[in-house]
């Protein structure tokens, strides 16, 4: 019969070409293994953590206590549900794992080790929390209207990791900013451009959103707004009002970063539906108090 040592050496190979991240620790908690996956995700190399303890891969010490005395321990269960733990890598940046596991015994001797498999939810868990802060600015009676759709930009660059963002407004052939976002502050309303020159022409053409992530690799990398200003992420939607089609919601960077999931386009596609409802109903009371000026004017005038 193969040795419990064999045994973790050959769990190790079987799950190390395994796209979730691998951990193995003793009894103690301490690194016996981690898989290619994971030495990507934290940054390590197996032989950096071998021998010290799974604590320092946790953001918060509180939660490696908590999972300690809840499954990573002798007498816990190895445990299928998942618990979601944000983690800590080697240069400072944290992710959210969802995380099943426990301890696994060996049946024929005392020995016990800790096995856990993590797989990276940062995506889906920073979509759900911006999710809940665009249900806040849109429902918020404390906001007017530049003060919601500035709410929106800025919480669009923060899910996306984009500097920049732009509501504009298209009117004939020409880009028109109507607010925005800009870590340098280079954009102000009433900025204009002709809408060719602009990556939101393609929103505009598709009526649908449009995104690229590496721009100079893309079909549309002899774009003129790619000769003019390097950009090379951005995500836009088409705004729509009263079902006229009014403007765009963008947001873009001279940066590369990682292809754009199907959940980033739907956000951006709900953050451009809310602003067209903000426009809608800025525009209704703006209406509303003219009429009500109107019709004060005309009972000045009967009298």
């Amino acid at each position: 019969m193969p040795s419990f040592d064999m045994i973790q050496k050959l769990l190790g190979q079987m799950l190390g070409q395994i796209d979730n991240i691998i951990l193995m620790a003793d009894a103690q908690r301490n690194i016996t293994y981690m898989n290619a996956s994971a030495e990507d995700a934290f940054g390590y190399s197996l032989e950096e953590v071998i021998g010290q303890p799974t604590q320092r891969l946790y953001l918060n010490a509180d939660e490696f206590k908590r999972q300690g005395s809840l499954r990573f321990n002798e007498k816990g269960a190895l445990n299928s549900e998942g618990t979601v733990i944000r983690y800590l890598c080697k240069n400072g940046a944290s992710f959210y794992g969802e995380t099943v596991g426990g301890p696994i015994k060996d049946p024929d001797s005392d020995s016990v080790f800790m096995f856990g498999l993590i797989r990276d939810v940062s995506r889906r868990v920073t979509t759900e929390q911006t999710l809940h802060s665009l249900h806040a600015i849109t429902s918020s009676r404390d906001l007017d209207f530049d003060d919601r759709i500035d709410a929106l930009l800025h919480l669009g660059c923060a899910h996306f990791g984009l500097p920049i963002g732009i509501f504009s407004r298209i009117d004939g052939d020409q880009y028109v900013v109507q607010r925005a976002c800009h870590p340098e502050g280079l954009l102000t309303p009433g900025l204009s451009f002709s809408l060719s020159e602009t990556y939101c022409d393609h929103v505009y053409k598709a009526d649908n959103v449009q995104a690229f992530h590496n721009v100079g690799k893309s079909e549309i990398r002899h774009h003129p707004c790619y000769a003019s200003f390097n950009l090379e992420a951005y995500i836009g939607a088409p705004v729509i009002v009263d079902g006229e089609r009014y403007g765009t919601f963008n947001f873009s960077s001279a940066d590369t970063v990682a292809p754009f999931t199907q959940q980033d386009v739907e956000l951006v596609r709900l953050i451009a539906l809310w602003a067209g409802h903000e426009v809608a109903r800025f525009n209704d009371i703006k209406a509303l108090e003219e009429a009500h000026k109107a019709l004060e004017k005309v009972a000045i005038t009967d009298l």
